[in-house]
């Protein structure tokens, strides 16, 4: 790094427990059940211009998908209630539902950015999310962009001052047994 910003990069937060083995149903649920919740400080997201604030979540894990396959989806959300508990309401970003290649315990990575756009008084800033989910099970070729068009979704209804709790989660179309998500490890990098 050359130094020339003067930018800051952290890691807001890290764990490599495993968390519990989700069997999602056709609603969505917690890829990070078990884990300590994924927090990012009040004040965080502030700075606007060629450094702005953004984020960088990372994780991965192992999915199984059986012969009866459903169409799945992964995304992630955000809350403010303390105490922190799921809820996919308010999303940042979701893949388009996909129909992954019948497997058990193969590995996905996922890498996501949220970065903030513009600032505003209250529950007004906006935040845009975009990245990726891949791996062996995901249809070729073996990932799925979130968001699932070439749009970027922002999000009008961040508060900049608030503490958020980030909540990575997977729907699938139909409740079927035997498909599992296994999270391992995530991370969140704040830049700027």
């Amino acid at each position: 790094m050359s130094g020339y910003t003067n930018t800051v990069f952290e890691e807001l937060y890290s764990s490599f427990a495993a968390a519990t083995t989700t069997t999602p149903a056709a609603a969505a649920a917690s890829i990070t059940a078990g884990l300590p919740p994924l927090v990012i400080p009040g004040g965080y997201m502030g700075k606007l211009g060629n450094q702005c604030s953004s984020l960088r979540v990372m994780m991965g894990g192992q999915m199984t998908a059986t012969a009866t396959v459903p169409t799945w989806l992964f995304g992630i959300a955000f809350t403010s209630a303390v105490p922190p508990a799921f809820s996919a309401a308010t999303p940042l970003g979701a893949t388009a539902a996909f129909t992954p290649v019948a497997g058990a315990g193969a590995y996905f990575w996922a890498q996501i950015d949220i970065g903030l756009r513009a600032i505003a008084p209250g529950a007004a800033s906006t935040v845009v999310t975009t990245g990726k989910f891949e791996g062996p099970l995901f249809p070729s070729p073996f990932y799925q962009t979130l968001p699932a068009t070439n749009i970027a979704p922002a999000v009008a209804t961040w508060e900049t001052d608030l503490q958020y709790f980030l909540w990575p989660y997977v729907t699938l179309g139909a409740a079927t047994a035997g498909n599992t998500v296994s999270l391992h490890w995530a991370k969140i990098y704040g830049e700027n």
